[in-house]
């Protein structure tokens, strides 16, 4: 062909490369104006190169039957075109022995592919291959021309030829994936902004991202309990990764952007984690499962980062939502516990289970932490309120709460019919589970007290007022327990009604010389007499509990009577001195 007919070919090329952004078309188009250009040449192929999978994927082709030739995936290096990838170089195939010889590594299912692309086993005789090199120096796929008559014999001209195709199809090529990713774009933030503004929920967003990005996605809140997911599949996979790792997400739950990889049902999965913040403080996390340790693209990325922003807001709504249904039933506990019971209409009454065949439990928590500083101990509150209302949620009864800065009151409603030990047991336990979370996510530490039992609503001031007596025991008490119920306060109930001075003074009075002896002379009177009274006064049982002789008790016991100017202890002598040793045990404490 005359050079003047070839220059026409590659103007009427470039004018077909910018006339469309359908890669296809352009592809297609470009193959065909190189066959015409190039003298002799019977087919072309473009391969693309996939870095995902680094191949080398044959997209287009003029002169093969694509159905079999597009099964071809080529490694760099393998046959005529992974050869010219690896070097990046344009390169002349000049003989059928040169290009038999570079395409005897084609794996045995290409060729066999390659075979049926021809109709037969054809090596040709001449080819040409130009790589697609971007600004970059980048190779994004191969040109290769082929011609299968022994009289042809491609040149160096030829080879440029092609090479001035190839550079154009690479401004085609980037075009074209240009306008596809703003297309994407726009796609992608059209799509999330319709959702968002449906309000639909978390599932439609879950389910919306995960279409735009291809990929199964799910959604955990602060605590690690998964609260959304794309599809059946993706649930599964949760539970499988589960199973293998019990704490996987828990574990990677403040994780920034990271990736880890990890093998569920025989297949590699890679694990995106995106946390979800609000307000400065993580609230969820937002997973990505890719088969095959596929990555995320850039646009991927931007769906994902606007779609964070959206479940951000959605999570936040949902938890303004259960924090202002929490207030509103608090803000009627308070008027209960202010005796103000006309103030709460009947409807009112029901909907907070305020009914008469229910009983009621009072508690009372006093939150603890003397080392935060003040401007995280707002966050940390909030913190510890979200893990408390989900605890609350998990519970099997009605619990209505009134926080009130670091005191916290509870009202537990349950039917009458329900055993008093198995209630005061469920919330002990939901008590100590509540601790245990808390201390987990380094939150507070609490006291707690559990009231007492009624069946009239009107009684909860003085069930309220038991509750915080075990708190004030336990704040007094230095002693290991967090939570006390006020049937385990026990006498000590008695004793914080009375300053310090009225119990000492009482202790004085009753047991007063029996502990000075015992401090004076190492003595054991008053633990002798503390064990006899408590197995009543059975001599040999006492002896048993304090593992000594039976005349030991006898002596001791002698010995008190003395200190005392007592002949004999009367039932009233005996009870003053058991409250006097339990008020110098409680004070003790103090």
């Amino acid at each position: 062909m005359s050079s003047e007919k070839q220059l026409l070919s590659l103007i009427n090329a470039a004018q077909v490369l910018t006339s469309t952004l359908d890669l296809n078309k352009v592809l297609d188009q470009l193959i065909t104006e190189v066959l015409q250009v190039i003298a002799g040449a019977d087919a072309g192929v473009f391969f693309k190169y996939e870095p995902k999978f680094d191949k080398l994927i044959a997209e287009n082709a003029i002169g093969y039957n694509m159905d079999f030739l597009g099964k071809i995936q080529l490694s760099p290096n393998e046959a005529m075109t992974g050869k010219t990838f690896t070097s990046k170089q344009a390169t002349i195939f000049d003989s059928k022995m040169d290009t038999e010889k570079n395409m005897l590594n084609l794996y045995p299912e290409h060729m066999d592919y390659y075979e049926k692309s021809l109709g037969k086993l054809m090596f040709p005789a001449s080819a040409i291959c130009a790589p697609l090199l971007t600004k970059e120096d980048s190779c994004i796929g191969i040109l290769t021309i082929v011609s299968f008559n022994e009289a042809v014999r491609f040149t160096t001209r030829d080879l440029q030829l092609l090479e001035t195709f190839a550079r154009q199809a690479v401004i085609a090529i980037e075009n074209a994936r240009l306008f596809s990713q703003t297309e994407r774009a726009q796609k992608i933030i059209s799509e999330l902004s319709q959702v968002s503004l449906s309000q639909k929920g978390l599932p439609d967003i879950t389910v919306t991202l995960s279409r735009l990005v291809g990929k199964d996605i799910c959604v955990f809140d602060e605590f690690s309990d998964l609260i959304c997911s794309s599809s059946a599949e993706a649930q599964s996979n949760v539970q499988m990764v589960k199973q293998i790792a019990p704490d996987f997400f828990k574990e990677n739950v403040t994780e920034r952007h990271v990736i880890h990889s990890i093998k569920v049902d025989g297949i590699c999965q890679s694990i995106y984690f995106f946390p979800i913040h609000a307000n400065d403080s993580q609230i969820g996390l937002l997973t990505v499962f890719t088969p095959n340790n596929e990555d995320l693209d850039p646009l991927d990325l931007f769906a994902i980062e606007q779609a964070n922003m959206i479940f951000a807001l959605e999570i936040t709504n949902q938890e303004r939502f259960i924090s202002e249904h929490f207030k509103y039933e608090g803000y009627l506990l308070e008027k209960l516990t202010q005796s103000r019971f006309a103030d709460i209409s009947p409807k009112q009454r029901l909907k907070m289970g305020i009914l008469k065949n229910n009983h009621y439990i009072s508690a009372y928590i006093q939150l603890i932490d003397p080392f935060t500083s003040f401007e995280n101990l707002s966050v940390k509150k909030q913190q510890f309120s979200r893990l408390f209302y989900r605890h609350i949620q998990s519970f099997d009864h009605k619990v209505l709460v009134l926080e009130d800065n670091f005191e916290i009151s509870l009202l537990f409603i349950a039917p009458q019919k329900m055993d008093e030990k198995e209630w005061l047991n469920a919330i002990q336990s939901f008590l100590e589970e509540l601790l245990t979370q808390s201390h987990q996510r380094s939150l507070f530490d609490f006291y707690a007290g559990i009231g007492s039992v009624f069946s009239s609503i009107e009684q909860i001031t003085q069930s309220l007022q038991d509750a915080k007596s075990c708190v004030q025991y336990l704040q007094t008490s230095h002693g290991k327990e967090s939570i006390m119920s006020y049937k385990k306060l026990g006498l000590y109930r008695l004793f914080l009604a009375h300053s310090r001075e009225e119990l000492g003074y009482y202790v004085e009075q009753t047991a007063g010389r029996l502990i000075a002896y015992d401090a004076e002379q190492g003595t054991e009177l008053v633990q002798t007499l503390k064990i006899y009274l408590e197995c009543n006064q059975n001599i040999t049982r006492a002896a048993e509990e304090s593992f000594v002789h039976l005349n030991t008790i006898k002596y001791r016991l002698q010995t008190a009577k003395k200190l005392l100017n007592k002949q004999e202890l009367t039932g009233k002598d005996l009870f003053e001195l058991q409250l006097g040793i339990y008020m110098h045990e409680y004070l003790s404490t103090l």
